[in-house]
């Protein structure tokens, strides 16, 4: 079983490394971590993503099933109000 699954990975990730095309990483670009450019950064402050991160920074809303594995002493807390909800029809 096992050499059947190394076999599988290697198979899977041939194309991978028999790539010519592009030239692997050593190491990641000196500003990988620079400010994101003015546009992206104002359209993120008023995204649905920063609204949730807000509230569940400040403990408005939770992080949704989650939450039940967090224990007592953490600062998260559940409003019904504010929740996000999805349903699929």
């Amino acid at each position: 079983m096992i050499e059947s699954e190394k076999s599988r990975i290697r198979a899977r990730l041939t194309g991978h490394y028999a790539n010519d095309v592009w030239r692997s990483r050593k190491e990641p670009p000196q500003d990988w971590n620079a400010p994101l450019p003015p546009d992206i950064t104002k359209e993120y402050e008023s995204s649905f993503l920063k609204v949730k991160a807000d509230d569940i920074k400040e403990g408005r809303d939770t992080l949704g099933d989650v939450d039940q594995n967090i224990k007592a002493d953490s600062n998260l807390s559940f409003d019904s109000e504010r929740a996000s909800m999805c349903v699929i029809m």
